[in-house]
């Protein structure tokens, strides 16, 4: 379940800065063509966009660092000859 949703996670993090940046581009595009009506509604969608994205990464280091504490717990206590031993 956290494999599947990291993964997602994972997915959404590369992939909202570049519809983020296009929007903003497009939004750029619209102001210097004229259309700030177009130019604002599309700056409160790359706003949007910016802070589903940090959203995101809030959950991807949650979802990866309970899927590494899942990961540990299933080795169960350190054996010796381990990487924690001195």
């Amino acid at each position: 379940m956290f494999r599947r949703a990291t993964i997602i996670l994972l997915t959404l993090a590369l992939f909202l800065p570049v519809a983020t940046t296009v929007l903003g581009g497009l939004g750029l595009l619209l102001s210097e063509l004229g259309d700030a009506q177009g130019a604002s509604w599309v700056r409160v969608a790359c706003v949007s966009l910016g802070t589903v994205w940090l959203l995101d990464l809030v959950a991807l280091v949650l979802a990866a660092a309970s899927l590494q504490l899942l990961h540990d717990a299933s080795r169960g206590p350190d054996r010796p000859g381990s990487q924690n031993e001195p």
